[in-house]
């Protein structure tokens, strides 16, 4: 929604799950965005037509990145920009859940490494133009945080054994009970950058 609704940009948003494509709609969509399910690998889109490409926290869930850059590429018009929003192996130090779940670090550190993508995207035709930490607001306060980690949704905390994910949402609640980060919760995701 943020696009649609700070940049007035028609978006097509692409999810091979039906159950979040359910959810989207669920939580409300603005006009302007279209669900399409379908993976990057293979993108119902025309040839040259999109201005750019957002993928937020996806890349590891790729099976072939190869032809999903390849497929970016293709759908992309010349000098259009593709953004890459993930936790990259190595620079998880300033987000929240890592320092609670030691075990997510793990997870995550089998994800991609930015070196392994930009590689997988120059070879499709597109140059690393940026990497930087961007802050964001991952929850209100530390409450909001332990309630939505007690979902575990997140594909870190997913994998976790019992024990551990119980550790993590002990020492939440004890920081949480004790009035600790009482502001927001900010993260820093990194964004990278391929034109």
């Amino acid at each position: 929604n943020a696009f649609a609704d700070w940049f007035g940009a028609r978006v097509v948003a692409l999810e091979p799950s039906v159950g979040m494509r359910r959810e989207a709609v669920r939580k409300g969509l603005l006009p302007g965005i279209v669900q399409v399910g379908a993976a990057g690998e293979a993108l119902p889109l025309a040839s040259g037509s999109c201005d750019a490409a957002w993928l937020s926290t996806v890349i590891h869930h790729l099976r072939d990145r190869e032809a999903c850059a390849r497929e970016l590429r293709r759908v992309l018009r010349p000098g259009a920009p593709v953004l890459i929003r993930s936790s990259f192996p190595g620079r998880h130090e300033r987000i929240t859940v890592f320092r609670y779940f030691p075990g997510a670090s793990r997870v995550a550190s089998g994800f991609p490494s930015v070196e392994e993508i930009a590689e997988v995207f120059r070879r499709a035709g597109f140059r690393r133009e940026s990497l930087e930490g961007v802050p964001q607001i991952s929850a209100p306060d530390l409450a909001t945080a332990l309630a939505h980690a007690r979902l575990r949704a997140d594909s870190t905390l997913a994998p976790l054994p019992d024990e551990e994910f119980e550790a993590g949402i002990a020492a939440l609640e004890r920081d949480v009970a004790a009035g600790a980060s009482p502001g927001p919760v900010v993260d820093f995701i990194d964004l990278l950058v391929l034109r």
